[in-house]
């Protein structure tokens, strides 16, 4: 079972204003990312932002965002 709910199509609107429409978006627990995973990212493109979320809370492989030199 997933740690987030991933919802498809959905349009919501966020407490700063921020908004989307026919979206993709995921909720889950604040605690499910390390503070390392926090701010990898802050760093990542809009677009990664999501699939890094996803594979981290699915257990997959990060090397593909995070480097090994950290």
């Amino acid at each position: 079972m997933s740690k987030y709910k991933h919802y498809v199509g959905t349009a919501w609107v966020g407490e700063y204003g921020d908004w989307a429409r026919n979206a993709q978006l995921i909720t889950f627990d604040h605690d499910d990312l390390t503070k390392e995973q926090w701010d990898t990212l802050e760093t990542l493109s809009d677009y990664d932002r999501i699939e890094y979320a996803m594979a981290v809370l699915d257990g997959d492989d990060l090397s593909e965002w995070e480097s090994g030199d950290e």
